[in-house]
């Protein structure tokens, strides 16, 4: 006999229940299927919703208004993250926060990022929103992670000499620009035994004063250019001066191709 639950003042609906529930943080939702959900009204149930969307990158914010009750709702697709700015005109959803994160450890780039987002009908991060997120807070919390991981392993590093072990260290490095500039160069130690990387950014000193060299040679053939008389004569000083201060120009400039090259 089916028990009538209305005159049951103890009774309660059992627990609601999620089967299959995909792990992952987000699920991409179709637009068409996004306002079939969202026109019904909740309420009443039988008004439909007049919908007005705002769109923040891929965050989704929706304010609806019954159109037969007075209900109201306001629904967006990811929560906004707290900023160190108190205006309210600072929004900082998470979804923008994890792609621009992912974009960044995967080298795809902001430009990429809005192609592949265009191409395949979702709303992409303006450059914009990419760069300043990627300015503000993804770059900070990637330096700062990655140097207390490198003071771990320094810490490993120092404890296992203190009880006599050995090191196999390699070693690899490269500058900024190759080719063109030699002033930074990004080194990389490596534990070959738990491949434990130690970076170190470190700067060439002898390129800072081969620039000014060059710098002040090519302010003398300048100078001796606006000194010489408009028609030269051939016992003129300025001449050899000026050939004498062409030539070590050339000099120089010819040493820093060579060590470029190398």
């Amino acid at each position: 006999q089916r028990r009538d639950f209305k005159q049951d003042p103890t009774w309660t609906p059992p627990a609601p229940t999620t089967r299959n529930l995909p792990s992952f943080e987000y699920l991409v939702v179709s637009k068409e299927s996004l306002l079939s959900l969202l026109r019904k009204c909740t309420n009443c149930r039988t008004g439909e919703n007049h919908l007005s969307f705002r769109m923040e990158g891929m965050a989704v914010t929706c304010t609806g208004e019954c159109n037969s009750c007075p209900h109201k709702f306001t629904w967006g697709n990811i929560k906004v993250l707290n900023t160190s700015k108190c205006s309210n005109m600072e929004r900082l959803p998470k979804i923008n926060v994890d792609i621009t994160y992912g974009a960044v450890i995967t080298s795809i780039g902001g430009t990429k990022l809005h192609q592949i987002c265009s191409l395949v009908g979702i709303s992409p991060l303006s450059n914009n929103t990419f760069h300043r997120i990627k300015k503000l807070y993804v770059s900070p919390a990637i330096a700062e992670t990655f140097w207390k991981m490198q003071g771990k392993v320094i810490d490993a590093l120092r404890e296992r000499i203190e009880k006599g072990g050995k090191l196999h260290i390699a070693g690899d490095g490269s500058f900024d620009s190759r080719g063109y500039s030699g002033k930074y160069c990004r080194y990389f130690f490596l534990d070959a035994e738990n491949n434990n990387v130690r970076a170190r950014m470190v700067e060439t000193p002898d390129t800072t004063e081969r620039k000014r060299k060059a710098a002040l040679a090519q302010k003398r053939r300048e100078i001796d250019r606006l000194t010489r008389p408009l028609v030269p004569s051939a016992a003129d000083p300025n001449l050899e001066e000026e050939w004498s201060s062409d030539e070590e120009g050339e000099e120089e400039t010819g040493e820093d191709e060579e060590e470029d090259e190398e």
